[in-house]
């Protein structure tokens, strides 16, 4: 299972061997998306503001199981220690990074997902606290995973409000739309030299609008090893490291 991600993301790599390491087996699944950098029209999106995002190749990745036990444990390559949250506990805001996963699984439960179990583990080359958007790429990363293992499945515009509606309400920051927006829903396509023409996403009224530049429809090829679901193109076969919010299942 390790060696067949090639030279897509490190993390990738990266995070399923720190899962190996911190539980002893592999994991059933790997959910990874992009950081982003953004062209044109930085803070104003939650004014109705025009902006060019675009999804770049770093990418948090996050390996998982489901366990048997009532219990979240969560591993991360930047932390010497495991952490573990009980599916029992009421959760609340802890101040921490934890907070934009934990926040995304309770907005799953307060939408009656069936939750489960599950052994987690974290791996990043988004830089924290560079502006691209590390703390997106995690929030929609866990929530493809949710979508899938706690059988709740969002429309991909539904998912970046539930995300955005996270980092407001349980994580405390009064952010825009525009991160989550680019990570979940970027497309593999190239910008234009001439004008500088490509996909172009207005965050007005929570309604999105994608212009492309070019007519040519990106038609990737499956993941190796795996099935790979896409939030731009939900059941479609992509390419493997291909922007949007990614979603492998093992075995």
């Amino acid at each position: 299972m390790t060696g067949g991600f090639g030279n897509q993301s490190q993390a990738l790599q990266r995070c399923v061997e720190g899962f190996i390491r911190q539980y002893g087996h592999e994991p059933e699944w790997l959910s990874h998306a992009p950081g982003r950098v953004n062209l044109i029209g930085e803070h104003i999106d939650y004014n109705d503001g025009w902006v060019l995002p675009a999804a770049i190749d770093r990418r948090l990745a996050v390996a998982a199981r489901v366990i048997d036990r009532s219990e979240i444990l969560l591993h991360s390559e930047q932390q010497t220690q495991a952490r573990i949250f009980s599916l029992d506990d009421a959760w609340q805001p802890k101040g921490d990074w934890t907070d934009y996963l934990i926040g995304v699984m309770k907005a799953f439960l307060d939408r009656e997902a069936r939750p489960c179990g599950l052994e987690l583990s974290l791996a990043s080359d988004i830089p924290v606290g560079a502006g691209l958007s590390s703390s997106a790429a995690l929030e929609c990363s866990i929530a493809s995973l949710m979508e899938e293992l706690w059988e709740h499945r969002l429309d991909p515009v539904e998912k970046v409000i539930l995300c955005q509606q996270v980092e407001q309400a349980f994580v405390g920051m009064p952010c825009g739309i525009m991160d989550q927006s680019i990570v979940t829903l970027a497309k593999k396509e190239p910008l234009s030299p001439a004008g500088l023409h490509g996909p172009i996403a207005s965050a007005h009224r929570r309604a999105f609008q994608l212009s492309d530049a070019s007519d040519s429809g990106y038609q990737g090829q499956a993941c190796p090893g795996g099935r790979c679901l896409c939030a731009s193109s939900p059941g479609v076969p992509c390419l493997f490291g291909s922007l949007g919010a990614v979603l492998l299942a093992r075995g």
